[in-house]
């Protein structure tokens, strides 16, 4: 385990080299940005790697990485001097929340590493996510290029890989030992940053010691919690109910009360009904889930990049000046820093953005409309004058990769049930009531209670209700119009056949229009009853996410990869993002609606305790879910350790598991090697995976999808086929000479794809470099495909 407290080490010196320079960012916040100061580290030591490998200015090596970490801190040390005064004082006066922050950091890193070691093993989750890892170490320069399809760069974000493979380069910890340290230390920053979010937004206007309890809670609401079904799998595992009670529960699979030999359920993949618990296959995943499969794809990596943006968005609206292009002048510094951290996003998972930048408008918005005390066309016109450049230099400072990005979706579509594609059932289309409640009902209790203590502080009308509730509605009446303008008459199909959705509708709408009313009220509140208006920033962020949920019931992104993928990315990526703004929000609720106050009556004691009595029970039930999965993924916590991303080849595949660490150390650069070409989520692609070496086509579905077309991919399939079935040298030649391929990986899967018959012609025109009893690695003789690169 000496890998895991070198990558602990590094990351600590990352952020102690940048935190004086994030002291003086983030100064709008009261722990200075001390809660974001790794992943801000990591920001700025990808962004200037990736800037200059794609510039040619440098290249993708170690000694570039020491060098920009040495300026971070040259800088760093240079503002330390210069506000040396308040910085001391900082440091005097918050040493216990530092050691607390970092106490919070390393306990979550140990507690994912720990967790890891007993099921460390990648091959079933994401291979496409060791894949690029492996390619980014190896590529000298950016694009990296793309392992599974050669002579080509990788065509989505990456940015997210990008950092975790900087930090393999920086500390020489291999690449199968590192997915895993990546993994535990996404866990570890998404952590820290939900907890500094949380406490800055308390500590603005409470700092007692309350901040400290609650940002915790923000730590369990993100990373710890579950949802109901667990509750379902743990009473069924126990024999409670009946077949008819679990058909009315209506959980995938769960079909009626079973049996276990432990307190937990023992039957293969209970724990995936979690996320895939309705019908049809769509994939409703949370953080916990993600790593507990050991997901390191985009999604995730994105985490503490999407939470600390938030925060710089925070920081900026706790200015409490005017956002025009006048506070972008003066505060270049802290613009800069916003872009990037827009930009970053968009590099490591684009579907982020537009949820991030509406929360940018909007809190924009409000402090304009604040600072002119009613809405005017100057409030609109200095919020125009932030956003746009803002916006502009996030595309240009990643201008590279938006020049090679291909887009895998068509653009927004309505989502109609009554006209869905064929072969697509109804269930994967609409969301039952019972479903969005087993998914999210804690966070939905909080927000609709949080809503409806912010409106009875304040006067309203019903006027300002009724426009509240039509604001609300303003997505479900502009995606009822379009459906009406298209289909006509016919809309009453669509009404009729989504059935009891209009109830998860009436929901989403009923609580999206509380937390308006609640809103505008704190916007028109004098300044002495909110000072910075503390809850403007919580209440934007679960209006933000119950409009995600409402918006993904009316829309979908209409994806390149057809109806295999209807409504599965739109579910999925932003159900993933209201996860995230629903904990950071229900975190602050929470906070608020336990705040002391004055019960003078037995009938407010009575309520009050009874919604604290709802309120734990929801929490718990959505707790069950976590030590069930943990025990039994873990095997009890007696399954053989190890950090090994690779553990199941290196354990039912030795002869194989010995080829690809030779490949990884032994070849330099990214020559192409010719491997078996098969579909996706199988054992194709492995020797790609497992080196970063590129390969002629790895999972051919997935490429088309991410390049929006198959003509790249056109003729590779059958071309692989022949370099391994031919028995003509010459003709096996010429198309590796094609494909400017230099090794030539001989398998049991190649074997068993291919047959044998075409193997032996290999030795005539090339050298075996690698043998053992199963596998066979040739390379050709002469210069036939040259290194891209040395990887540094």
């Amino acid at each position: 385990m000496n890998e895991g407290l070198i990558w602990w080490l590094a990351i600590e010196l990352i952020g102690v080299a940048v935190f004086p320079l994030g002291f003086f960012l983030f100064r709008f916040l009261p722990d200075r940005g001390y809660s974001f100061s790794k992943v801000f580290g990591l920001l700025l030591m990808g962004y200037l790697l990736w800037a200059g490998a794609s510039a040619h200015v440098v290249p993708n090596a170690r000694w570039t990485i020491i060098l920009i970490l040495s300026m971070l801190a040259a800088t760093s040390t240079f503002l330390a001097i210069r506000q040396r005064r308040s910085f001391c004082d900082f440091l005097r006066r918050r040493w216990s929340y530092l050691l607390l922050v970092e106490g919070l950091f390393s306990a979550a890193f140990a507690a994912a590493l720990y967790f890891r070691s007993f099921n460390p093993a990648m091959e079933s989750v994401e291979p496409m996510d060791m894949a690029f890892i492996n390619a980014i170490v190896r590529s000298g320069e950016f694009p990296a290029r793309d392992p599974w399809l050669s002579g080509h760069g990788i065509p989505v974000h990456y940015f997210g890989q990008l950092y975790i493979a900087s930090l393999i380069k920086l500390t020489g910890v291999p690449t199968n030992i590192g997915f895993n340290l990546g993994l535990a230390l996404v866990f570890a920053l998404a952590a820290t940053c939900a907890f500094g979010l949380v406490y800055n937004l308390i500590a603005t206007a409470d700092g007692s010691r309350r901040a400290l309890v609650f940002g915790a809670v923000g730590v369990l609401f993100l990373l710890i919690l579950g949802n109901l079904v667990g509750l379902f799998e743990l009473l069924a595992a126990h024999g409670f109910g009946s077949s008819s009670f679990y058909r009315l529960v209506d959980v995938q699979g769960l079909d009626g009360p079973s049996s276990t030999t432990k307190w937990y359920p023992t039957g293969a993949y209970w724990i995936l009904r979690a996320a895939s618990f309705t019908y049809g296959g769509v994939d409703r995943q949370f953080p916990f889930f993600s790593f507990l499969l050991g997901d390191l794809h985009a999604h995730v990596l994105a985490i503490p990049l999407f939470v600390m943006a938030i925060a710089v968005v925070v920081n900026v609206w706790s200015s409490g000046q005017r956002l025009g292009g006048r506070f972008l002048i003066e505060n270049l510094p802290l613009s800069a820093v916003l872009a990037l951290s827009v930009g970053a996003l968009a590099f490591t998972n684009i579907w982020d953005v537009p949820t991030l930048f509406f929360l940018l408008a909007v809190l924009v918005l409000a402090r304009n409309y604040l600072a002119a005390g009613r809405m005017t066309p100057v409030v609109a016109r200095d919020s125009l004058a932030f956003l746009l450049p803002i916006g502009l230099l996030a595309v240009l400072l990643f201008l590279p990769y938006y020049l090679t990005f291909s887009p895998d979706t068509r653009g927004l579509a309505l989502l109609e049930a009554a006209h869905r594609p064929p072969g697509i059932a109804l269930e994967p289309v609409l969301t039952r009531p019972h479903h969005l409640l087993y998914m999210y009902l804690p966070f939905l209790w909080l927000a609709g209670c949080f809503a409806l203590a912010c409106v009875r502080r304040h006067r309203w009308s019903h006027v300002e209700a009724i426009r509240s509730l039509a604001i609300a509605s303003l997505p479900l009446t502009i995606w009822f119009l379009a459906v009406l303008v298209r289909r006509g008459p016919d809309v009453g199909e669509e009404i009729s056949i989504r059935g009891s959705n209009w109830v998860t509708l009436l929901i989403l709408v009923v609580l999206l229009s509380g937390l308006a009313l609640a809103l505008k009220r704190e916007l028109a509140g004098s300044p002495e009853s909110g000072g910075q208006r503390s809850l403007v920033v919580p209440l934007i962020v679960s209006a933000a996410a119950i409009l995600l949920l409402l918006g993904m019931e009316l829309y979908w992104m209409d994806e390149l990869a057809g109806i295999r993928r209807f409504r599965f990315s739109t579910v999925f990526r932003l159900g993933y993002q209201a996860w995230i703004l629903l904990s950071i929000g229900g975190a602050y609720a929470l906070y608020h609606l336990t705040l002391r106050r004055p019960l003078a009556r037995p009938r407010d004691i009575l309520a009050t305790m009874g919604w604290a009595a709802v309120t734990l029970t929801v929490i718990l039930a959505a707790l069950l879910y976590v030590p069930a999965a943990v025990f039994w993924k873990t095997g009890d916590f007696h399954n053989p350790r190890s950090l090994d991303a690779l553990a199941l080849t290196k354990r039912f595949n030795g002869a194989e598991y010995e080829s690809l660490m030779w490949l990884r150390d032994n070849v330099d650069g990214t020559p192409v090697v010719v491997e078996a070409v098969g579909s996706y989520y199988t054992a194709f692609g492995r020797v790609s995976v497992a080196t970063g070496l590129p390969t002629v086509l790895g999972w051919p579905e997935h490429e088309a999808q991410w390049r929006g077309s198959e003509e790249p991919l056109a003729g590779r399939q059958e071309a692989v086929e022949r370099i391994y079935k031919t028995t003509d040298p010459e003709e096996a030649l010429a198309l590796l000479r094609r494909f400017d391929a230099e090794y030539v990986y001989v398998g049991l899967l190649e074997r068993s794809q291919y047959g044998e018959e075409g193997m032996a012609k290999f030795k005539s025109f090339t050298d075996v470099v690698f043998q053992n009893g199963e596998v066979t690695i040739f390379k050709v003789r002469g210069e036939m495909a040259a290194s891209e690169g040395d990887g540094g």
